[in-house]
């Protein structure tokens, strides 16, 4: 029986042809092994890839196999990491109510609130969203540039 197809994204060109050749590649491989779909899991480098694989595997019809990232992987497999108090959790309504918390917490952030609730919820969800915004690019950065 071969080996599960190995593509490395450094050395092909990652066009709009790409995703749906590869879904094809992997699920021939699975088919023609009898292999269940649902139980293959596709690792892919980065998180922005996901959306792509995942479409291209919705595409090829039947059940698709798991597309993932190491860290989505992880987190699926096991218990949630333990966060820092308010740092972001990824889940925007959690994050905004700890941004809320984090600015109610200062004196100038009680009196806004009191001032201008709608402005304060508004700063709020900008907060989470920028802390998201700043997460993604860290995770899209390599590791070694990461610090």
């Amino acid at each position: 029986m071969p080996p599960p197809p190995v593509i490395r994204l450094h050395a092909v060109a990652v066009d709009g042809a790409f995703w749906p050749a590869l879904a094809q590649a992997v699920v021939s491989w699975l088919d023609a092994g009898a292999r269940a779909r649902a139980d293959a899991v596709v690792l892919l480098p980065f998180a922005e890839l996901l959306p792509l694989a995942r479409a291209a595997f919705a595409a090829t019809g039947g059940w698709p196999p798991r597309v993932e990232t190491p860290q989505t992987l992880a987190a699926s497999l096991g218990p949630p990491p333990v966060r820092a108090a308010g740092a972001p959790s990824g889940d925007a309504a959690a994050d905004a109510l700890a941004a809320q918390a984090l600015l109610l917490a200062q004196a100038s952030g009680r009196a806004w609130a009191r001032r201008d609730r709608a402005g304060f919820e508004q700063a709020c969800a900008a907060v989470a969203t920028t802390a998201a915004a700043l997460a993604r690019a860290a995770a899209a950065q390599p590791p070694a540039a990461r610090a």
